[in-house]
């Protein structure tokens, strides 16, 4: 318990500086659990590019992971002024092979709160790990902090999209791997993005 206070005291440390005001948008896990009493910290940078400016945008996270049982893993993934509340549930959790997992998210975002539900597969081959998230998102914003680095236009105080995330994990050892993922945003009736493709590149550890 006292590790899991650390991860929420850490989490909350990183909210006084200045980043995105959207969601974290990438995934940064597989569908496997830590396992009871694990803890993972994993490191992100996500890389987004606007071709008419023909320049690129980088925004770091931060994603602290704890394991509650064998099967059921609470997350809490910061960028900047925003924090991320994830439970993950694995209903099937396997070392080696395939593992599916569901995910809830809640996001605290200049007071307001938006939601996530997804779904998430994996696969463990050896040191090779690949995955892929799909997610509902709900977006609440305040109308004085709209963040338009995704946004073609400024949004409705609210409005919903898909995202669909392949990625993978390469494990350098039991305990460490690298690895990257992108960010795939299909068109939404409520919010317009200025690019469908957003790329991370990530480093977990486990402890």
């Amino acid at each position: 318990m006292k590790k899991f206070l650390r991860i929420v005291l850490l989490s909350a440390g990183l909210l006084i500086q200045t980043g995105c005001m959207t969601a974290p948008l990438g995934q940064g896990t597989s569908a496997r659990s830590l396992g009871s009493g694990k803890l993972s910290f994993d490191t992100n940078i996500n890389i987004y590019y606007d071709p008419n400016r023909d320049q690129g945008t980088y925004f770091p996270n931060v994603q602290l992971g704890y394991g509650l049982n064998d099967n059921l893993d609470f997350l809490v993934r910061t960028e900047l002024e925003t924090a991320t509340l994830i439970p993950k549930y694995s209903f099937i959790n396997a070392s080696e092979g395939f593992s599916w997992a569901g995910e809830v998210g809640l996001s605290f975002i200049g007071g307001r709160t938006s939601y996530m539900i997804g779904t998430l597969i994996s696969a463990k081959l050896r040191s090779w790990e690949p995955y892929l998230g799909l997610r509902y998102n709900v977006v609440n914003f305040d109308s004085t902090q709209i963040d338009t680095t995704y946004f073609q236009m400024p949004p409705d105080l609210r409005f919903t999209f898909f995202s669909a995330i392949p990625g993978f994990h390469y494990w350098l050892t039991p305990v460490t791997a690298a690895g990257a993922e992108m960010v795939l945003l299909p068109p939404s009736d409520t919010v317009q993005f200025k690019r469908q493709q957003l790329y991370t590149v990530q480093f977990k550890f486990l402890f």
